[in-house]
């Protein structure tokens, strides 16, 4: 039989603790102590509610809230509380930090497709496109003006074998031409990538070989003096 002797624990909302009918400062501490007893004294008013016998063995009444028992379970209920508070906010937030850097993931992978998916299409969009004819590639490689001594620098290096090179006094020398004006014109010709620096000159000099772009330069310009009716066929 229920033991109706024992009044329940006074609820956790009930600000006026001491109850003395007015709420003040000094019910603070009776609120704080009220609240750290709270689990202990509803597993008081439990037991000697439903196990009256067992209430009897341990002498649970009234005056037991707030006493040992009550307070020896009321600090291992907020400890445990405590306990599966930081786990649980633990647990939030790994589980956030690995949303997180699925979602960082997963944007950084979206925009790769999208630029491996413009890449593609762009690629295939220049491939439909019509090449440019060879007659206006011609066209476009005689649009380097070359004087007739830097003409002559260029087809002087065509004539050497794979793996020459020539000096700027070698290249004097077969053009019956001053070293300065030859150094001027190896610049020019330097920078617009029709040679390029190689070993191979003696006493400290720069010895020049031609490039690809020299020689395609030549053979365009070849081509181009050429009757459309061989030139066509020399493409081939």
């Amino acid at each position: 039989m229920a033991d109706l002797d024992i009044a329940k624990p006074a609820s956790v909302f009930q600000l006026d603790v001491n109850g003395d009918g007015a709420l003040t400062i000094g019910d603070v501490s009776f609120f704080v102590e009220h609240a750290f007893f709270l689990p202990g004294d509803w597993l008081v008013w439990t037991i000697a509610t439903y196990t009256p016998s067992l209430a009897g063995f341990f002498e649970l009444g009234p005056g037991s809230y707030g006493g040992v028992l009550s307070g020896f379970v009321s600090a291992f209920a907020w400890l445990a509380t405590l306990i599966i508070v930081i786990i649980v906010w633990g647990s939030i937030r790994d589980f956030d930090r690995a949303l997180t850097n699925l979602i960082v993931r997963g944007y950084w992978d979206v925009r790769r497709r999208i630029r491996m998916r413009i890449a593609l299409v762009t690629y295939r969009f220049r491939s439909l496109r019509p090449r440019q004819p060879k007659d206006r590639q011609v066209e476009v490689a005689q649009e380097i003006d070359l004087s007739a001594g830097e003409l002559a620098i260029l087809e002087l290096h065509a004539e050497l074998q794979s793996g020459y090179a020539l000096a700027v006094s070698e290249i004097a020398a077969k053009l019956d031409a001053r070293k300065n004006r030859v150094e001027e014109a190896l610049a020019r010709i330097r920078k617009l990538g029709l040679l390029e620096t190689a070993l191979g000159g003696g006493e400290g000099e720069s010895a020049y070989r031609l490039t690809a772009a020299g020689r395609g330069f030549l053979v365009h310009r070849q081509l181009s003096r050429l009757p459309p009716e061989k030139r066509r066929a020399q493409s081939r």
